[in-house]
């Protein structure tokens, strides 16, 4: 049984690792059309309604008493701010009590004028909504057919990327994403030792193993990749390790028990 594609991205976002690969970037060409096609019509229905909006004259008169609600309201708040300070420090009882009925009246007269620009503001954006939305209910047929092109579009591009890189002669541009996959599938475990289970005090690596290597007509498909820790790895001939290592017995401050 062939596993689903590892690769975890859609044509829309890609990964960087691979997004500019030639062979991925001519599949994503050659599905353009049917990958932005819904993506593009909901564009043409979003500037649609901003100008169905525009042109309502209620709808601009209640944007604009909104605005002007909003900036009414921040400037009662800073008045109230500013009469709060001034019956904070003023010495004469007179001009204290002025500042703080001054104070409470800008203040609560500011948070009404807020209140009717948050209302405003609703109303606005659900006339807007359903405007939309009735735009959405017409073009309702033409957007179920265009994302079943784009699901099918999506398929075929994940697909023919998995096959390239499944047959790639070496490292495929996705490997880092298809070992993390295989590392995740087996849980973060040596295959082979068991590692970390039953160690203690030991830091490895793990890596993802061909078993039937490259060179010996294996592929990178996910069944013919295990995990490895880097040791055992080592002994299976494969792996990149940049560290020359020398037997246990030589090494500086080995301990059998670590093992």
């Amino acid at each position: 049984m062939r596993e689903e594609p590892c690769t975890p991205t859609t044509p829309q976002g890609p990964l960087p690792q691979y997004a500019q690969h030639p062979y991925y970037r001519a599949l994503v060409n050659r599905h353009t059309e049917a990958l932005t096609g819904a993506q593009n019509l909901r564009v043409e229905i979003s500037v649609h309604t901003q100008r169905l909006v525009k042109a309502s004259p209620l709808l601009a008169i209640a944007t604009f008493l909104q605005k002007s609600f909003g900036a009414l309201g921040l400037l009662l708040g800073g008045v109230a701010c500013i009469a709060g300070c001034v019956a904070a420090y003023s010495p004469r009882r007179a001009e204290t009590e002025s500042a703080i009925g001054t104070m409470l009246i800008s203040g609560l007269a500011g948070l009404a004028t807020l209140w009717l620009a948050g209302c405003l503001g609703n109303m606005v954006d659900n006339a807007r909504k359903k405007i939309e939305s009735g735009l959405v209910d017409q073009q309702r047929e033409r957007l179920q057919v265009l994302d079943a092109a784009a699901a099918t579009a999506t398929q075929e591009v994940l697909a023919s990327w998995d096959h390239f890189c499944v047959s790639y002669p070496g490292y495929p541009p996705d490997w880092s994403d298809r070992s993390q996959a295989a590392k995740q599938r087996d849980r973060e475990i040596c295959q082979q030792c068991g590692w970390p289970h039953g160690f203690v005090r030991r830091v490895r690596n793990l890596h993802a193993h061909h078993r039937l290597a490259l060179h010996q007509g294996g592929n990178n498909a996910m069944d013919n990749l295990v995990t490895l820790c880097h040791i055992c790895h080592r002994e299976k001939g494969g792996g990149h390790n940049r560290i020359k290592y020398r037997p246990a017995d030589q090494r500086r401050g080995f301990r059998s028990r670590w093992r």
